[in-house]
């Protein structure tokens, strides 16, 4: 092997003898840019090739000048730590499948790549403010140490800059790296953190940064930027994955795919520069967190999100332990899809603007925002926050009044909370929808679809809540409880409002309110959702009168003394009718009316039995006979179920015009009497508001 090495190298160079020397010294090299020692000699002092070549156990260092010629150590082992800073190596680096203690490139530029598939460094592989103009491969190596690579530049625009896809490694140092073309990571293993501080990422048409699978203890790209997709697929990050004032950009697409990843925390905020100046995280194009499982938190704030064609954020399925945030300045257009996920702390919106792309595009002045789509056509664009069929601890919803965060307001687009279970609620007026007119049947002031359908609405059938930490909702000027949350109801759709009524949303919350101890407020609630029921276009022009009666005379059953005081009502206003009809027929007086006019004495016999002339019965009947009283002839008549006596001893005289009319509006006192009755019986019983119990 020394023949062959010897032979094959030839004579010596005066740097490379120079170089030869230094090892032997455990000296380091330093070379002028043009001087030029040949790959081969430097092949030859690392690998052990000559054995009249000793180097000493700090191995060769050089720094500058020029190496001539590809550095193939592949399948080699390369006994001594390798040291090329600051040079020019235009033909590469061939490190395929050797093994080593320390490599070194610091500040070199490298040609034609660095290829190291399978390498395993007992050391650190060293490469900071390097540039590799190609692939630096290093997928599959084993490198018990760091990878350095801070402000070093990888160029390979039409392929992966960085393949290290199997690799295993301490940790990954990229701060202020500038990466052009793809950086796979797909399936690594690193025993530290991923750290990326700064850095940037060109890959538009492809892969930025691609790390499915991978292992990492932390992953923190604070301050970077990245064009294309950042894959995060099934990754298992035991800490956090942090990009504070980071820049993510693919607005045609997915800007973060992290799909079943496994994720200590998940931190998307605004970052600090120099002098503590704020750096806003922006965020163009759609985050997809689906199925993902975040063990402590999730947090975007003070970022700018503008979704792309999937929405801004799908997390459909995630699970957290920890709080979810969304808010404290965060701007985000395009809809957050949350369906089917299990938050076990609190989903937290306080502080944030959250708009549909519809309503964003709008904001911008499109001309036609919708595209000319209708809802059906393209649900996810008129969507601003899917939380159906969730499980949440507690939910705390924007509040458009706070003056911490500036700038933010209610959700604008469709807020689509159905079938969600949560235990606490939080709301605040002031980030409502335009409350629907009932009686206008109407949805002022909303923005609309293609089909001048309601765009910008809630969803809340099927909405459940354990306890309403806000009931009244801060409503501003201040009013009752059952008021405000009516106005709430009525920011539903127009649909739901007035084609179906949806009534679970109404009967849960008169359900929650009377838990709480509203109680009036609840019973108020139950009577809106009937007046609302009654203004559905499908009730029956019947069914809405029998409604409207309900509700004037009993308010449906809440209110049976509203009953007693119609009834007390009608059985004066008839008494005054009979009053009127008493004097005309009994001009002499009650106990003095004669035959033949209205009122008629009915047992008149019972009276004056023996009598032997007209004037001592008319004597008996003016001084034992019951006389004729209006009031207890109309309670008589009114009261099925009582009996003053009077109707006994007095009855209309059908035989006269009068007083058949009369025996016609005493009829229809008696029907007025059982439906008044019957309220009262129903309403004191609660027979008629049991299915609110």
């Amino acid at each position: 092997m020394h023949e062959v090495a010897q032979g094959a190298i030839g004579e010596l160079t005066n740097p490379e003898r120079r170089l030869v020397e230094a090892c032997r010294a455990g000296e380091i090299l330093r070379l002028g840019p043009e001087e030029t020692v040949r790959a081969g000699v430097i092949r030859a002092l690392v690998c052990a090739e000559r054995m009249d070549w000793p180097v000493a156990p700090e191995g060769v260092r050089l720094v500058g000048g020029h190496v001539e010629g590809l550095l193939a150590c592949a399948d080699r082992e390369v006994v001594r730590p390798l040291w090329i800073d600051e040079a020019e190596i235009p033909d590469g680096l061939d490190f395929t499948n050797s093994h080593t203690r320390t490599l070194s490139f610091e500040k070199s530029r490298i040609g034609n790549g660095l290829r190291a598939q399978g390498v395993t460094i007992a050391g650190p592989l060293f490469i900071p403010h390097a540039t590799i103009t190609g692939t630096c491969d290093l997928s599959g190596a084993s490198i018990a140490s760091t990878v350095t690579a801070e402000g070093a530049v990888f160029d390979h625009p039409t392929g992966d800059a960085i393949n290290a896809q199997r690799s295993s490694m301490a940790g990954l140092f990229l701060n202020h790296a500038t990466v052009r073309g793809g950086c796979r990571f797909l399936g690594a293993t690193i025993r530290g953190q991923f750290v990326a501080v700064g850095a940037v990422f060109d890959n538009p048409d492809g892969d930025a940064i691609d790390v499915q699978d991978i292992t990492v203890a932390g992953m923190f790209l604070d301050g970077a930027r990245i064009h294309g997709v950042c894959h995060l697929v099934s990754a298992h990050i035991a800490a956090q994955f942090a990009a504070e004032g980071a820049t993510f950009h693919n607005p045609n697409g997915t800007a973060i795919n992290a799909q079943g990843s496994r994720i200590g925390s998940v931190i998307l905020r605004s970052g600090l520069g120099q002098g503590d100046a704020p750096i806003p995280g922006i965020v163009a194009g759609s985050l997809n967190f689906s199925r993902a499982t975040v063990e402590h938190h999730f947090e975007i704030s003070g970022a700018t999100l503008v979704g792309g064609p999937f929405g801004a954020l799908d997390a459909r399925g995630i699970e957290t332990k920890g709080r979810f945030i969304i808010g404290r300045g965060a701007h985000i257009t395009g809809a957050i899809l949350l369906s089917g996920v299990e938050i076990r702390g609190s989903l937290d919106l306080s502080g944030s603007q959250l708009q549909s792309s519809a309503l964003g595009e709008e904001a911008l002045g499109t001309e036609k925002p919708h595209g000319g789509m209708s809802i059906e056509e393209d649900p996810l664009r008129f969507l601003a926050l899917d939380l159906s069929e969730s499980e949440i601890s507690q939910l705390i919803m924007p509040d458009a009044a706070d003056i911490r965060y500036p700038g933010c307001g209610r959700p604008r687009g469709i807020v689509d909370l159905s079938r969600l279970k949560v235990g606490t609620y939080v709301d605040f007026a002031s980030a409502w929808p335009v409350p629907a007119s009932l009686y206008r049947r109407a949805c002022p002031g909303r923005f609309r679809d293609a089909k001048n359908r309601d765009a910008d609405h809630l969803v809340l059938d099927g909405f459940e809540y354990q306890h309403l930490d806000n009931p009244d909702g801060d409503a501003t000027p201040a009013v009752p409880t059952h008021t405000a949350r009516q106005r709430w109801l009525r920011g539903q759709s127009c649909d739901d409002l007035f084609t179906r009524l949806r009534p679970q949303p109404w009967r849960h919350l008169a359900k929650v309110l009377a838990s709480q101890g509203y109680e009036e407020d609840a019973h108020r609630i139950a009577i809106a959702r009937r007046v609302a029921e009654r203004h559905v276009r499908e009730t029956t022009t019947f069914m809405r009168c029998v409604s409207w009666l309900l509700h004037v005379l009993a308010d449906y059953g809440f209110n049976p003394w509203k009953a007693v005081a119609w009834s007390v009502v009608v059985i004066v206003v008839w008494a005054a009718v009979y009053t009127g009809a008493a004097y005309e027929s009994c001009k002499m007086g009650p106990r003095l009316c004669q035959e033949g006019e209205i009122f008629v004495r009915t047992a008149a016999a019972d009276f004056v039995p023996g009598v032997t002339s007209a004037e001592e019965a008319k004597e008996k009947l003016v001084n034992l006979y019951p006389a004729f009283d209006p009031l207890a002839y109309s309670f008589d008549t009114f009261m099925p179920l009582f009996d003053a006596g009077t109707d006994r001893f007095w009855r209309v005289n059908t035989a006269t015009w009068q007083g058949i009319a009369l025996y016609y509006f005493s009829i229809a006192e008696q029907i007025e009497g059982a439906v008044l009755v019957s309220l009262i019986i129903t309403g004191f019983t609660g027979l008629l508001t049991r299915d609110e119990a």
